[in-house]
């Protein structure tokens, strides 16, 4: 097909390297009325839009950006290679959800290695890994190219919400892999092999890890062996792992655009585990093995110096809430639940009153007071989690309900169902502060009179000052799930 293109002279010598030396130079198409190029037409009318266009009516994206790419590359216009790699580059800080089909991520990586275009290979990983829980729900998925899925993988910010999602992801992407006749049969399995070692697996549930040996039994049984090895003794296992400075393969995947993290049915991750798995990578092997006995002592002697040198977070009860929150601020859902079907309750409740906030760790405290972080109620940090559910968690006490309190601008759901520990007055205080709660599961705790005088009394916060309804202003009004099966508090 040929197109006839009547345009500026001057401004094709202006803008493009390629028409600057053939019109330019001494070249006998510098004298002729036209030139005839051999470039890819859609590639040519796009860069001749580009010039030609008002800047206003034209915008480069997914649709046009490898054609543009395509015609900046053989005309050799400057500007157009620099917007097109901007533009490239801004995509995958935009937003932390999916912004361009998984389709064309994959066309720009094959495009890239035969025009000698590096930044789609420097940006491709990223973008991926971070949008990963989205890429591997769509049915492009299977067709991501070999060398790609391995360095979005590999990208340190790789988030998925479970070890198990992303070792269902690999394998769905290995079975498919497995009836292309696209690779030789020895290659394939060699890049099966390698993208299963990148499975963090003494982070699968048990048995999950062992369904893996049906159609993986060397990757499944190691699985299962390493998981039994924890579940034996998991902290002699980690200061082995962290005398030897390798605990990457142990590390919960926790990024800066983590949602979500799933460990159920994972019974060898304990609090040592999670404690030691969070560290950050550039304490001294030494101090991190101080650190894991400690933990083991039932104390946290050198706590104190952790937050000092790393600011830090832990899971020693709740205290440390803030600091996942503050090193995973997109996180909008908290599950730390116990599977209560299999454990007897070994506590009786004593009534006791809410001065339990005395006791709250001081240095603690005055660490978050400092940084003007506890307590902030419009800090944005805090004001993302809705849903909070610790079910079974008879670790709780009414002083951590205190320091959930933080969370009053947002929650809206809470489940403390079999938390013995709790008693009216912390239930009634948590009520208290916060207002926006619609949905609770409060079952087999001590909820009683002074829960119920919260629920009933009239909300401060509530800047309506008419309601059709005379009981619209109590907090009890606007609930929507409630749940009391087996509370024993007194009525």
């Amino acid at each position: 097909t040929v197109l006839a293109v009547r345009a500026d002279r001057s401004r094709l010598i202006e803008s493009s390297s390629y028409f600057r030396a053939l019109l330019g130079g001494s070249f006998s198409e510098s004298g002729s009325g036209y030139v005839r190029i051999s470039c890819d037409l859609a590639a040519a009318v796009q860069v001749l839009r580009y010039l030609f266009e008002p800047p206003a009516s034209f915008a480069i994206s997914h649709h046009n950006f490898l054609p543009l790419l395509e015609g900046a590359l053989f005309l050799a216009v400057e500007s157009l290679l620099v917007d097109c790699e901007r533009w490239f580059r801004t995509v995958r800080s935009r937003n932390p959800s999916m912004v361009v089909p998984l389709d064309f991520i994959i066309e720009a990586w094959y495009f890239a290695p035969k025009h000698g275009v590096t930044f789609v290979e420097d940006v491709c990983p990223g973008y991926l890994a971070q949008n990963f829980v989205q890429v591997i729900s769509s049915r492009s998925f299977v067709h991501i190219p070999y060398d790609l899925l391995c360095s979005t993988i590999e990208s340190p910010n790789l988030t998925v919400d479970s070890e198990k999602q992303l070792c269902e992801a690999i394998l769905s992407w290995v079975s498919a892999s497995r009836q292309s006749c696209e690779q030789s049969v020895s290659n394939s399995a060699d890049n099966q092999l390698s993208l299963l070692s990148k499975v963090r697996v003494c982070l699968l549930p048990l048995g999950f890890a062992a369904g893996t040996k049906r159609n993986c039994f060397e990757f499944g049984n190691n699985a299962v062996c390493m998981i039994l090895n924890l579940l034996k003794d998991s902290l002699q296992t980690l200061l082995h792992t962290v005398t030897d400075d390798n605990l990457d393969s142990y590390r919960i995947r926790l990024t800066e655009y983590s949602k979500k993290i799933v460990l159920s049915g994972c019974p060898q991750l304990t609090t040592q585990f999670l404690y030691i798995s969070a560290l950050p990578t550039d304490l001294d092997a030494v101090f991190k093995r101080t650190i894991v006995s400690d933990v083991n002592d039932g104390c946290l002697n050198h706590y104190n110096g952790l937050v000092k040198k790393a600011k830090t977070l832990s899971f020693r009860n709740f205290e440390d809430l803030q600091c996942l929150l503050l090193r995973c601020p997109w996180i909008n859902e908290i599950n730390l639940s116990i599977d209560t079907s299999i454990i007897l309750s070994k506590y009786s409740i004593i009534s006791s009153r809410s001065e339990v906030r005395r006791d709250v760790n001081r240095n603690l405290s005055s660490y978050y007071m400092q940084s003007g972080l506890y307590g902030t109620s419009g800090n944005p940090v805090f004001s993302n989690i809705s849903k909070l559910i610790l079910e079974g968690r008879n670790d709780i006490t009414d002083m951590n309900l205190l320091e959930i309190s933080m969370l009053k601008s947002s929650l809206c759901y809470i489940n403390i169902k079999h938390c013995t520990l709790l008693t009216d007055d912390g239930i009634s205080t948590l009520l208290l502060n916060c207002r926006k709660m619609h949905s609770m599961v409060l079952s087999y705790t001590s909820f009683g009179n002074h829960s119920i005088q919260t629920l009933c009394s009239l909300d401060p916060s509530d800047s309506f000052s008419y309601h059709k309804d005379e009981h619209a202003h109590v907090m009890a009004f606007r609930l929507q799930e409630l749940h009391l099966e087996g509370c024993e508090g007194n009525y």
